[in-house]
């Protein structure tokens, strides 16, 4: 059979891929080692996939990330954690990326400072959004 006819083939490629929408935000860290929640990975009943990367050369100090999910959609439980930079692949690497996978439930990052930074900490994020 030609290539001129094939005619329409299903190669098994899904019709109803997800649309991407980027953005980049600015986390402000604050001064102390409080754990706060990183507000634009902070989401309610999410649904959607978000892939984001974190800029982190601006920070000094041991800082721990942490990724917490509200499964039962009460209980708030813990899914993932880094120490930054010692659970680094990489001591070059200067991004973690951190992929959130909505399941229709409530779910942030976090970031806590083991010791005080000397001042408010600017951590650049690139954010991919997956909205199927």
């Amino acid at each position: 059979m030609s290539q001129q006819n094939l005619g329409s083939i299903n190669l098994g490629v899904a019709s109803d891929l997800p649309t991407k929408t980027l953005s980049q935000v600015t986390y402000m860290h604050a001064v102390g080692t409080t754990e706060d929640d990183i507000t634009q990975l902070t989401f309610t009943a999410q649904n959607n996939d978000i892939d984001a990367s974190l800029d982190m050369t601006n920070l000094l100090q041991i800082t721990t990330i942490r990724v917490i999910e509200e499964p039962d959609t009460t209980n708030a439980r813990q899914i993932k954690q880094w120490e930054w930079p010692t659970d680094n692949d990489n001591v070059a690497d200067e991004i973690l990326k951190v992929s959130l996978i909505g399941h229709g439930v409530d779910i942030k990052v976090t970031m806590q400072s083991s010791v005080a930074e000397a001042g408010i900490i600017n951590v650049p994020i690139a954010i991919a959004e997956y909205v199927y």
